[in-house]
């Protein structure tokens, strides 16, 4: 099973694909079709697949970053890549999570958890609002509460039961 995997949903109104990103993908990489999907490879090594028409069977409503994806996502996923032979393992923590840094909760992201922009986190750092989304700022993401309590502190951000903070 693989564990160091990313997720990306690419769509508009032509066109919509699933990326999954098991490294940094080198520019100079030709993929190769294969009925829905495109295998992007390096040294006989899979460091990327594209899933086409993925919709048929599952509709994803948003673009962009998957970062804690559901059992249910994982299986339809490991239906394309088991005729590769790999297989995704589910992911128990998306990587971003609450600390607390100079007195105020900040968001970090540890090392080698997949970005919005198609990069792997080289090491565990203050996460941004760009790396969630690229369409945003590279601003530092602090969480601005009136009362910073420390039970957030160490908490996965997308496992968070809808609290005020």
């Amino acid at each position: 099973m693989i564990e160091k995997y990313g997720l990306i949903n690419n769509f508009d109104k032509a066109n919509s694909y699933l990326t999954v990103l098991f490294e940094d993908l080198d520019e100079g990489i030709v993929p190769k079709k294969d009925g829905d999907v495109l295998l992007y490879m390096k040294n006989k090594r899979m460091v990327r697949l594209d899933i086409f028409r993925l919709a048929k069977f599952v509709k994803i409503k948003f673009k962009g970053l998957i970062a804690l994806p559901n059992i249910e996502l994982i299986a339809i996923i490991n239906s394309y890549l088991g005729q590769y032979g790999c297989l995704l393992a589910t992911k128990r923590q998306s990587g971003f999570y609450f600390a607390k840094q100079n007195g105020h909760l900040v968001v970090k992201v540890k090392k080698d958890i997949l970005t919005a922009d198609g990069t792997f986190v080289k090491s565990e750092r203050i996460a941004t609002a760009y790396d969630l989304d690229v369409d945003d700022d590279k601003v530092p993401l602090v969480v601005e509460t009136v009362n910073q309590k420390d039970i957030f502190n160490g908490q996965d951000i997308f496992q968070m039961e809808e609290k005020a903070l």
